[in-house]
């Protein structure tokens, strides 16, 4: 017998990869948890910061995107574990209650959204750090047109600077 001729039974290959990348699926019917229960994000929020993008193109954000949000987390002293990014597009029927039950933030910044679409019960301008309730908002134009735009680059990093007070 040869190596390449090697035949495992089911056992041994169970015992040699027990953490498969492959193998029992577990789908989300077997589990009785309806869909949209819970919000998917991207991040630990281990500080309780709510990052919210409205990207109809991409799961969470392109890599430009990604990326200045990533620097800019990196100037705050963050990284994406202290933080929760959530795609509204991915999830259309998030209320800012809904955001608040599942993740308890404290501060929620927005990119692209109104009040209006997460049934706030206020109006503010993009660049205005408002409290509600236990939460501070800030609400901001989508990250594709700051990426691009020196001036919104600015107005944001001097509302992040009084938001986080660096």
């Amino acid at each position: 017998m040869t190596i390449d001729n090697i035949q495992l039974t089911e056992f041994i290959c169970q015992n040699m990869y027990k953490k498969s990348l492959i193998g029992n699926v577990v789908s989300d019917e077997s589990l009785d948890i309806p869909k949209d229960s819970k919000i998917q994000h991207l991040g630990l929020n281990q500080k309780k910061i709510l990052f919210l993008v409205n990207n109809t193109q991409n799961k969470y954000l392109p890599d430009a995107e990604m990326d200045m949000l990533t620097n800019l987390l990196s100037a705050c002293n963050f990284t994406v574990a202290d933080i929760a990014l959530v795609n509204y597009a991915q999830n259309p029927d998030i209320t800012y209650e809904k955001l608040i039950d599942q993740f308890k933030s404290e501060k929620l910044l927005t990119f692209g959204l109104s009040t209006k679409d997460l049934n706030l019960p206020f109006n503010v301008p993009d660049f205005q750090i408002q409290k509600f309730q236990n939460q501070t908002y800030l609400l901001n134009p989508p990250m594709d047109k700051i990426l691009i735009d020196v001036d919104l680059k600015k107005k944001l990093w001097i509302c992040i600077k009084n938001l986080f007070s660096i």
